[in-house]
């Protein structure tokens, strides 16, 4: 499979459509087509329309959507829908993010059905693992990961093979960071041993080190990045996929 890093912005409860707009100016005049990366921002629900419609040219960005209901559609006032993601152009959903688990009480079931959803909707899920601080200071980083890891992926053998054109986005950060580490994974290669979550378990102690260098000064922003990447592109965490 061909790998290349995956940098993504999640704008969270921020920019709405008339500061989408002036941000997409701004960097879309600094920053040209780039094809040994993929770029995906995730704006809010209101502004996904436009910032779909402000990279209209650059088919090398992608848009997603930080979140989707786990029903495909009913009476959930409030929430947004894997096929309403697709109509208005989104082609990434997060899924699992640490504040959904977190806040909002999103569940590892509610994981399940979502990755389900995204893929027979042919979107790319991003899926986010990564443990608490109490769970990392018990040593329990790996059993986390391989929790969610497999809780995201059962949709392979629920929905008998709905993700076969699809890949899948694994964003592995402990909560509460702000990490850079990301796996892109083949579908038609994964499944989810133990030994899988501890050699993610393990990449993520690396950018916890190397995140800790950064925020002592050890680290420029640009070096950080770069190990980061490293991390995230070396062959141990490919092997295994």
């Amino acid at each position: 499979m061909h790998h290349k890093p995956v940098i993504a912005a999640n704008w969270k409860l921020n920019h709405g459509p008339t500061d989408a707009k002036a941000f997409l100016q701004r960097f879309l005049a600094q920053a040209p087509k780039m094809h040994d990366r993929t770029l995906v921002f995730f704006p809010s629900a209101i502004t996904v329309s436009t910032v779909v419609e402000g990279l209209r040219e650059r088919p090398d960005i992608w848009v997603g959507v930080q979140n989707v209901h786990a029903e495909a559609q009913g009476a959930f006032t409030g929430e947004n829908s894997v096929l309403m993601a697709r109509d208005v152009g989104a082609r990434v959903v997060l899924v699992g993010h640490s504040e959904r688990r977190h806040v909002f009480g999103e569940t590892d079931a509610m994981t399940t059905q979502k990755m389900a959803l995204i893929c027979q909707a042919r979107l790319v899920p991003m899926l986010c693992v990564g443990e608490t601080l109490d769970e990392r200071e018990a040593g329990a980083t790996a059993a986390v990961v391989e929790r969610q890891l497999s809780a995201g992926l059962a949709f392979f053998t629920i929905a008998g093979g709905w993700c076969f054109f699809s890949p899948v986005v694994v964003h592995a950060a402990p909560e509460g960071t702000r990490g850079t580490f990301r796996i892109t994974l083949a579908v038609s290669d994964i499944a989810v041993p133990a030994k899988k979550a501890e050699i993610i378990a393990g990449a993520l102690k690396e950018v916890e080190v190397v995140q800790r260098d950064f925020r002592r000064g050890l680290l420029t922003e640009q070096e950080k990045n770069e190990r980061e990447i490293e991390i995230s592109l070396d062959d141990r965490i490919h092997e295994i996929w």
